[in-house]
């Protein structure tokens, strides 16, 4: 930090270097497109770079950039507002040049917005880690500093709320 805030700019790959790969989990955590987790950590970097100057050598510059990093996810998030309400979902499925197909996906995603409203963060992450991105019990148990046993008993426990609430709807 204290070389890029005297404007040597290859600090950044350094930094990169180190834990890019965590800046990109955090991110994940966000968005679940690519493009929004590469822009948002594009955006840390060029913050980083004009601000360095701000960070107080000693302190812990891995937690000051992950703060800068879920504060600028969390504005990107509130300025493109890209979470529908319900409302929103219910009255597009109801349009007549809606196919069946699209009907239906709709649909899903209806249920997946409810079943998401049940649960916590941590639960939503293990979901998203584990079903959408075909993580296994190793992979997430390293991201969370657990054994593997405990993330296996979780996602099994996890499983099975989803399944009792997709069977009850």
């Amino acid at each position: 930090m204290i070389q890029l805030a005297q404007k040597n700019l290859d600090a950044l790959d350094e930094i990169h270097r180190l834990i890019g790969k965590t800046l990109y989990t955090i991110g994940n955590k966000y968005f679940y497109q690519k493009a929004d987790i590469e822009d948002t950590v594009h955006d840390l970097y060029y913050v980083i770079s004009k601000k360095a100057h701000k960070y107080k050598p000693g302190s812990n510059a891995c937690a000051w950039l992950t703060t800068i990093l879920k504060n600028l996810a969390k504005n990107r998030l509130k300025k493109e507002k890209r979470i529908c309400s319900l409302t929103e979902l219910n009255a597009m499925r109801s349009r007549v040049w809606m196919n069946e197909e699209d009907r239906n996906y709709l649909d899903q995603h209806l249920l997946i917005n409810e079943i998401f409203k049940q649960l916590t963060p941590y639960e939503k992450e293990l979901v998203v880690y584990h079903f959408w991105f075909r993580f296994s019990y190793n992979e997430i148990a390293k991201i969370y500093n657990k054994p593997k046993s405990t993330i296996a008993s979780q996602i099994s426990r996890l499983e099975e709320r989803l399944r009792k609430f997709y069977k009850k709807e």
